[in-house]
């Protein structure tokens, strides 16, 4: 059996599809989260932050975003930054009210946000 590939090679093909996963993971992670965040003036949907190596804690009372689109474009910019695979992608809201909506205060997220999300990335992905 003789290899078309140097190993080298092989690598580089091996990395390129780890990165994709990882992308399209982040990108279906945010979604889900823009899914299920309640909406009363848009500043918690607005505020979901993607980030590459460190959480990104700021927080912008002014960044609304009721529909989720605008907050899905900036994640999705940041989101193709990602090269390679031991990257830590963060997808955080630090509104100061987050905790409370994530352990049921709202309710139109009475299960959470970020549990539902996690929830269905495990469906779609695996634990």
């Amino acid at each position: 059996m003789a290899w078309d590939k140097k190993p080298s090679e092989f690598m580089d093909i091996v990395e390129a599809g780890l990165s994709k996963q990882m992308k399209d993971m982040a990108s279906f992670g945010l979604q889900q989260v823009i899914y299920h965040s309640p909406v009363q003036d848009g500043a918690y949907k607005g505020n979901h932050r993607v980030s590459i190596g460190s959480p990104a804690d700021e927080f912008d009372e002014s960044r609304k975003d009721k529909q989720g689109q605008a907050t899905i474009d900036q994640g999705e910019a940041v989101i193709s930054l990602i090269n390679g695979d031991t990257e830590l992608v963060y997808i955080q809201n630090s509104a100061p009210y987050a905790g409370r909506i994530e352990h049921g205060h709202s309710q139109q997220a009475p299960h959470g946000v970020y549990a539902e999300a996690d929830i269905t990335l495990k469906e779609r992905y695996g634990s």
